[in-house]
């Protein structure tokens, strides 16, 4: 078995390699062990079928996600990561939460999301102000990239602006007309008033294969 940990701070890898050598942080035998120092954005990891477990820098949760869930041609089979409770529940839509660009790509690209831990800010030193949660995420395993870069592209435009019809935001987006959208929201039984985040994600899959019949070309 192989662990590889991740840290681009370099203060932070002198501690651990620190902690590592005095035996306060035990790496079991045989383990191949290394530590690569990098900005977790640019790094491809080396082996087709590994496992992430990760307390992330909240402001780059939604990029990191993206990053391991759609863009590497080799996805995690699995990640537990640790970040805000807040994106965790957009990211699951509890609460008030609705569906939202980053609910829909995540459960996309997953065959299952749930909260393993939900971590109150006492629990860290120093708190801080916000909540956290501990998220388990299972890859899809029927995966297209092609295809989810085509879904991304019109769930994007949907929500380009939440406020605005979701009509309005695709004919701003598509070559294809009002008249034309209103036809296919008929077909899949939507109003025109509808909004973004009124869809889940079967309707957005027949949104699409719709728009890609019609033309999918964007402007």
């Amino acid at each position: 078995k192989s662990l590889t940990l991740i840290e681009l701070d370099k203060e932070m890898v002198s501690i651990l390699r620190s902690r590592i050598r005095d035996g306060d942080i035990i790496i079991p035998e045989g383990t191949d062990f290394n530590i690569v120092e990098t900005d977790v954005l640019r790094y491809i990891p080396a082996d087709q079928d590994y496992t992430i477990i990760a307390n992330i820098p909240y402001y780059i949760t939604s990029p990191i996600l993206f990053r391991f869930l759609h863009e590497l041609d080799h996805k995690p089979d699995e990640m537990l990561i640790l970040m805000q409770k807040e994106v965790a529940d957009k990211i699951r839509r509890t609460k008030w939460y609705h569906n939202s660009y980053l609910s829909l790509a995540m459960e996309y690209a997953t065959e299952e999301i749930r909260e393993v831990l939900s971590v109150p800010r006492e629990n860290f030193i120093p708190a801080p102000k916000v909540d956290s949660s501990v998220l388990y995420f299972k890859s899809k395993k029927e995966y297209n990239k092609a295809e989810a870069k085509k879904f991304l592209n019109i769930v994007s435009a949907g929500f380009s602006a939440p406020r605005k019809k979701l009509i309005s935001n695709l004919a701003s987006r598509f070559p294809i007309s009002k008249e034309q959208f209103a036809d296919i929201f008929k077909k899949l039984g939507l109003t025109e008033t509808v909004r973004a985040e009124e869809l889940g994600i079967e309707k957005w899959g027949e949104l699409k294969s719709y728009l890609q019949q019609i033309a999918y070309t964007s402007k």
